[in-house]
């Protein structure tokens, strides 16, 4: 999933999913000079702020697609 950090902070401020306090948090963490250069994304699944089941079910709802896990369709 390729979403700008802005976006996804965006989305998940938005739905709820992640306090605000703790969002912050991470982004001023994240843009320290020491900071390690991973994406957004990245460092809030480390971080356990949300899963990445739950994420993607709110970017497939943000861009008007459905969520479909295929790992539970059996294909004849």
């Amino acid at each position: 999933m390729r979403i700008s950090d802005g976006e996804l902070q965006q989305l998940l401020l938005d739905s709820g999913a992640v306090k605000a306090p703790a969002l912050s948090e991470l982004v001023d963490t994240k843009d320290g000079a020491d900071a390690p250069k991973e994406p957004l994304q990245t460092l809030i699944l480390k971080k356990k702020l949300i899963s990445e089941k739950d994420l993607l079910k709110l970017y497939a709802k943000s861009i008007n697609v459905p969520y479909i896990q295929l790992g539970d369709l059996k294909i004849p």
